[in-house]
């Protein structure tokens, strides 16, 4: 059995809803570009962990743990191209092509 601490619990699940409500405001306030991108991913990445794992504990498997590991480890790969290609399409050039030699490099 899994010893659990409530109050961990609690300030986690407090810390992510005052960090939803930070998203919400700068959504509100008119962000956009890069800080609107952001914002999206990573209101996508809480979703995207908490949603799964609901599955996960409607019935525990083995089968079930790989696929919200799966789901959310392919949303915080696939959901993290825009911000990437935004970040590196906005950047000054010397930056871009730090960018492309260190993704160029041997390995």
């Amino acid at each position: 059995m899994i010893n659990v601490n409530y109050y961990e619990l609690w300030a986690i699940a407090s810390l992510m809803a005052v960090f939803s409500i930070y998203l919400i405001y700068l959504v509100k306030r008119g962000a956009d570009g890069i800080p609107l991108i952001i914002t999206l991913y990573l209101a996508g990445s809480m979703i995207f962990m908490f949603i799964p794992l609901s599955f996960y504990f409607a019935s525990p498997s083995i089968y079930n743990l790989a696929m919200v590991l799966a789901s959310s480890s392919g949303y915080m790969i696939i959901g993290l191209l825009p911000v990437v290609y935004l970040v590196t399409k906005n950047s000054k050039p010397r930056l871009r092509e730090k960018w492309f030699v260190i993704a160029a490099s041997p390995l």
